[in-house]
Parts: C-alpha cells; sequence; structure tokens
C-alpha cells in the first residue's frame, strides 16, 4: 500500500491545484510547517526569519488555512507537523544550508528539552491557526536523533516519517514502515526518485508547475498504510546511515 504525500511549501496558486486533489477523495497525507503560519516568529536569539531565511513567497495564505480548517475533520487528510520553525540559525550565519532543526549536519543537535519544547510549540500552533491535529511527526530535513523520536512520543505522536535515502543513490530498495519502541516509522521517497516507499510526495509547487499529472496517479491508488511489527534491521540502519552521509553531500555540492 503506498499513500500520496504533499508538502505544503512555495504555494503558487490560489487554490485550484489543491481542489483538485480534494475533488479525488483519496487519502493523502497533507505535511504543514508551523512557522509558515507565523510571519511574527523568530529564532530562539530575537532574530528574525520572516524574509530573511524563509521567502515572503513561503508563507501561507488565508485561503490555505481556511481550507484546512474546512477539511481538519476530513477522512481523507492526515496532517503532518514538519518541525517548528523547520530551520536553524546557527548554520544559516555559517553558510550551511540552514533548512533543519534539530540535528545539524556537523553533529551538533537540540537536547530533549529543547526538542520537545519546539515540537509541541508547532503542533499547538498548527492547531489553534488551521485546526488541524497532527497525526504524524516529520522531522525538517528528515534529520533526527533519539532525542527526537522521544520527544515526538512524549508529543502524543505514534506515526514518524523519515527518508528513504537509497533513492538520492539511485537505488529503489524497499524499506517498509516498521515499529521501533511504541512509534510507528514510515519511510518516504519523492515523486519520481523512488517508487517502493510507504509514502510518496511531493511539494506544492511541484504540482503546480508539472508533476499534477503524475501525482494523481499516486493519488488514485492511494491508501493509509498500515505499520507492521517489525524491529529495525540492517537494511534500516543502513538507510540512516545513508541519509547522513547523503545530506552533507548534497550541501557540499550547494556550497
Amino acid at each position: 500500500m503506498t499513500t500520496a504525500g504533499i508538502h505544503f511549501q512555495h504555494i503558487t496558486d490560489e487554490g485550484q491545484v489543491l481542489e483538485k486533489i480534494l475533488s479525488r477523495d483519496k487519502p493523502f497525507f497533507a505535511y504543514i510547517v508551523p512557522n509558515l503560519l507565523d510571519k511574527e516568529m523568530t529564532f530562539e536569539s530575537g532574530g528574525e526569519i520572516y524574509e530573511r531565511l524563509h521567502s515572503k513567497e513561503n508563507y501561507y495564505l488565508d485561503w490555505f488555512n481556511e481550507a484546512m480548517k474546512e477539511n481538519k475533520n476530513n477522512p481523507n487528510m492526515r496532517g503532518v507537523q514538519e518541525g517548528y520553525r523547520h530551520c536553524c540559525e546557527r548554520c544559516f550565519d555559517a553558510g550551511r544550508d540552514p533548512y533543519h532543526e534539530h540535528v545539524c549536519l556537523d553533529g551538533v543537535s537540540q537536547n530533549f528539552e529543547e526538542q520537545i519544547g519546539v515540537i509541541r510549540k508547532g503542533k499547538s500552533l498548527i492547531k489553534d491557526k488551521t485546526g488541524v491535529t497532527p497525526w504524524a511527526y516529520c522531522p525538517p530535513n528528515h534529520l533526527f536523533d533519539l532525542n527526537t523520536t522521544e520527544s515526538a512520543i512524549a508529543s502524543g505522536f505514534e506515526k514518524f516519517i523519515i527518508r528513504n535515502a537509497f533513492d538520492y543513490i539511485g537505488l529503489n530498495v524497499k524499506i517498509p514502515a516498521y515499529g521501533e519502541y511504541i512509534i510507528k516509522m514510515i519511510p518516504e521517497s519523492k515523486l519520481g526518485q523512488g517508487k517502493k516507499s510507504p509514502i510518496i510526495a511531493t511539494y506544492y509547487d511541484s504540482l503546480v508547475n508539472g508533476q499534477l499529472d503524475d501525482f494523481m496517479k499516486i493519488l488514485d491508488n492511494s491508501s493509509f498504510c498500515s505499520p507492521i511489527r517489525r524491529k529495525p534491521t540492517i537494511k534500516i540502519w543502513a538507510n540512516n546511515k545513508l541519509l547522513i552521509q547523503a545530506k552533507k553531500f548534497r550541501e557540499r555540492k550547494r556550497r
């Protein structure tokens, strides 16, 4: 079973694409970034984020908030929380890829108290602004550690979305949804990069700019997956290690 997913970032229309998706009456995950609901949010240092790190065009418009409110009880839409700020001031100031939150690629990470604090703030903000109670947690840039999963559990999440990192090296490797401790891990591939993950997702602007037909094929066969009871395997361990190396390589290319 495969579930379609949409990362709501860089919304470049007035809701026409979302209307087409909702009219299909098929299950999908709606990934929401709390920061993009609040232009006044700052870093803990007080440094600005709006138009400094997240562009003005990336923030959610009123129509999006209203659409989420109208569909907050839609059984075909399950909300996914992506962090809180979805960015790192420390790495931004250092000229590194800043679009993560809990764990930096150089090994620096937030402690448990910091992570649970921002996760809970983000969950409350999504609920307050859109009426949606997030069903799963997805760490920004898919970078996380044990503190992240434990913070998600302590914040009431039972599902946690990870990245199928084998996509980055062109290997179509299947990683099923699995149980880890008391949380269920659900791997994701991006549309056009991999086909064997429980979630196939894309970004909203990609749908507006040409991916809609391909996404609709995924959506028309979409169903909410049920994670199996399976302990992590060597393949899953390798996936987590590969993720870090792939992200580091991508950052080096960008720099």
